[in-house]
C-alpha cells in the first residue's frame, strides 16, 4: 500500500514538473521584448516551427519584385489592450477607420538598438518631426511576432510635423527589432486636422514622411512594399490606404 502510494506521489510529482517546465517555455516565448538582437533567431527555445516562418517571409514590391530578409511586418497599429487601433471617435464613409503600418525602416549602420533609436531620433527632427505633446500614446506595432513599444515612449507624445492645434503628419514609431544585420521599425503615419483630430489621409502622411526623410537626412527612400493590409469590408475601412508600406534605408 505504502509502495503503491509512493508511485502515486512520484508520477503526481512528474506530470507537474513537466507542466511548469512546458510553463516556462511558453512565458519565454511570450514575453520576448522589442529591441536588442534579441530576435527568435537567438532566443534559447529556438522552434523550428517559428524560424521557419520567419525566416521565409516574402515581400513584394509595387513592381512585383520579391524581397526576402525582411521581418514579419505587422499590418496593424494595436492599441494599449493589444487590439488592433482604430480612428479615435472617427469613421470613414460610415465604417470603422482601422489604422494600418505605412512605414518600415531598416538601419544596417547603427551597432547597438540605442544608437539605432538615437540615429532615428536626430533624423526625424531633421525632416521635421519631433516628439510632441497632443496624442494618444502607448501603441504598439508587431515585428517578427513580437509586439514593440511606441518610441520614444512619452505619455501623451506622437511624432509629428506640426503641433496638434494645426493641420498636422503625425504618427507613433515602434521598434527596433533586430534581424539579418538590421534594426528595424515600423511606423503608422496620418494626417489630421488641427485641435479636433479629424482623419485627412494615411497616404499623404505617409508619402510626404518619406519625401522628408529622403530629402534632409541619410535615410533614403527605397520601395514600396506589398503588407496586405487594404479593408473595405461591411464594418471596417482603412480610408485612402493602398495596402503599401514605404521601405526607408539608413544609409552611411
Amino acid at each position: 500500500m505504502i509502495k503503491v502510494r509512493i508511485l502515486a506521489i512520484y508520477s503526481n510529482l512528474k506530470e507537474l514538473m513537466i507542466k511548469t517546465l512546458l510553463f516556462l517555455i511558453l512565458a519565454s516565448i511570450l514575453t520576448l521584448s522589442c529591441g536588442g538582437e534579441q530576435g527568435y533567431e537567438s532566443q534559447a527555445y529556438e522552434y523550428q516551427y517559428f524560424r521557419e516562418k520567419i525566416e521565409t517571409v516574402v515581400y513584394k514590391t509595387e513592381n512585383e519584385e520579391v524581397i526576402h530578409g525582411l521581418p514579419e511586418i505587422g499590418k496593424w497599429l494595436f492599441d494599449p489592450d493589444y487590439e488592433p487601433s482604430h480612428w479615435i471617435s472617427e469613421e470613414f464613409n460610415d465604417k470603422i477607420l482601422r489604422e494600418p503600418i505605412n512605414i518600415v525602416i531598416a538601419d544596417s549602420i547603427s551597432q547597438t538598438a540605442k544608437e539605432a533609436e538615437q540615429n532615428l531620433i536626430d533624423a526625424l527632427e531633421k525632416a521635421g518631426y519631433k516628439n510632441r505633446w497632443g496624442h494618444s500614446s502607448g501603441y504598439k506595432g508587431l515585428i517578427d511576432n513580437i509586439y514593440c513599444n511606441q518610441f520614444p515612449q512619452d505619455t501623451y507624445h506622437a511624432i509629428s510635423d506640426e503641433s496638434f492645434l494645426f493641420d498636422n503628419n503625425h504618427g507613433r514609431i515602434f521598434g527596433p527589432q533586430y534581424k539579418n544585420g538590421f534594426y528595424y521599425f515600423t511606423g503608422a503615419l496620418s494626417r489630421e486636422s488641427g485641435y479636433y483630430h479629424d482623419y485627412i489621409s494615411f497616404a499623404q502622411a505617409r508619402n510626404e514622411f518619406a519625401e522628408s526623410l529622403n530629402t534632409n537626412t541619410n535615410y533614403k527612400l527605397s520601395k514600396k512594399i506589398w503588407l496586405d493590409n487594404l479593408l473595405n469590408t461591411e464594418d471596417l475601412i482603412t480610408g485612402d490606404h493602398d495596402g503599401y508600406a514605404i521601405l526607408i534605408v539608413a544609409t552611411k
